[in-house]
């Protein structure tokens, strides 16, 4: 009976694998693995060239994700970050890349207001939000920002087009999806979000699927390996 039971139960994860797999094929997905200095893998589908726009939102100072990016396919990115304590070296990047990397520095939220950024000067990743793991922990600077939504961004930079939109934000991700509306991602193609329901106590898994079926419903696919980072786009 255990030998029966277990047989089952490897189908079953052989067959989800396998579903896995051809829905990554069939969505014509590449994933990026261990870019340098970069925890996460990100995910896209191909296309870009030098006509193309990334936006790197949550870049840090070495804005991994714009070096690939540029580097790969020569597109214009910028990166959107209000961690002051990477301004330096962004703006070094701004000379490295002349014409292909310019640095926003603002926060982006669900609303366009003065806001206090909390600084790690521990990590990287600072937080809009003062329960986040990093700000409890870490010794912290604080200091107001001045935080976008997604349209106003665009809007404000002349942006009619995004190809590339990786949003990493460090838990403000739910109050910004709960306040989309309908054409807030309009100029979007894709979109790769990393939520944070492992680092902010307020919210959970669950809050995380209810988040992924808000952007689904402005008109969006998701693909996800390991229900943190998301890629939604537009078939």
């Amino acid at each position: 009976m255990t030998k029966l039971k277990l047989t089952s139960l490897l189908k079953k994860r052989l067959i989800h694998l396998f579903q896995k797999i051809m829905n990554y094929k069939k969505a014509k997905l590449h994933r990026i693995i261990d870019i340098e200095n970069y925890s996460n893998s990100f995910i896209f589908r191909d296309g870009f060239n030098q006509n193309s726009v990334v936006i790197d939102v949550g870049c840090a100072e070495d804005a991994d994700l714009s070096k690939f990016m540029i580097e790969t396919y020569d597109v214009s990115c910028f990166g959107v970050d209000p961690t002051q304590r990477h301004f330096p070296a962004l703006k070094e990047l701004e000379k490295k890349w002349d014409g292909h990397f310019t640095h926003l520095p603002f926060a982006i939220g669900g609303e366009d207001i003065e806001i206090v950024f909390h600084e790690s000067l521990e990590n990287q990743s600072g937080s809009l939000r003062d329960d986040h793991t990093n700000v409890l922990n870490d010794e912290i600077n604080s200091y107001k920002v001045s935080c976008l939504t997604i349209p106003n961004l665009l809007e404000k930079h002349n942006i009619s087009k995004v190809d590339y939109f990786k949003l990493d934000i460090e838990g403000a991700e739910y109050d910004l999806i709960n306040g989309l509306k309908d054409g807030d991602l309009d100029k979007v193609d894709q979109l790769f979000l990393e939520f944070h329901h492992h680092c902010i106590p307020e919210y959970s898994l669950e809050d995380t699927k209810n988040s992924v079926k808000k952007i689904e419903s402005l008109g969006f696919k998701s693909f996800t390996y390991d229900k943190h980072n998301y890629l939604f786009f537009k078939e």
